[in-house]
């Protein structure tokens, strides 16, 4: 047993390093592992984002992230704002990769969260294009206004093209990604691609 675990504890915070872009693409494919915890996963990250931070020590959040990427995380106050976001958006779970939440079961046209998986997998795949897909589908997202006739082509066409086949989120999964691609500077810091903050 360590006699001094606070001193242990400051040590492993100073040994914390402040995510970069890059390495939140290694966050997320941890979260979308292909495995039966990938739910588990994502509400216990859910969890941590919501549980009160005491400002100057160690959140749940970054307990998490440390665990999920085997190395010390330290967010910054814009990352930590970011994952506050997400958690406070009320469309999210219409683009959730894991099915067993809940996701407009009504919308007959909602993309399954196994087709999601499969597009985010693209998305994120390490063969040097990553900034590339995203720069594109945010692109096209931009385009995209709700209730306006046409303007989501663009975004279909980038969509269909990643997924390899025609694709057509449905109109809440539509908007939930123009807030995560475009209406929100805040998801900017925890974007899986580098100089992206000043294009948001």
């Amino acid at each position: 047993m360590n006699p001094h675990p606070s001193a242990a504890h400051a040590h492993r915070h100073a040994d914390a390093v402040t995510p970069s872009n890059a390495m939140f693409r290694d966050v997320y494919l941890q979260l979308l592992r292909p495995d039966c915890n990938g739910l588990e996963r994502l509400h216990t990250l859910r969890d941590a984002i919501r549980a009160p931070y005491v400002p100057g020590g160690t959140s749940a959040l970054e307990r998490f992230l440390t665990t999920l990427l085997a190395r010390p995380v330290r967010l910054s106050d814009a990352q930590r704002h970011a994952f506050e976001c997400l958690a406070e958006s009320s469309t999210l779970a219409t683009l959730s990769p894991w099915s067993g939440g809940p996701r407009y079961e009504e919308v007959e046209e909602m993309v399954s969260a196994s087709d999601l998986h499969t597009l985010y997998l693209a998305l994120l795949k390490p063969d040097g294009g990553l900034t590339r897909r995203f720069k594109a589908l945010q692109a096209a997202t931009a385009l995209y206004e709700p209730g306006t006739p046409g303007s989501r082509e663009a975004l279909d066409q980038e969509i269909s093209r990643l997924a390899g086949r025609s694709v057509r989120l449905s109109e809440p999964q539509l908007r939930c990604l123009k807030e995560l691609l475009v209406d929100e500077p805040a998801f900017a810091h925890i974007a899986p691609w580098e100089d992206l903050t000043a294009s948001w």
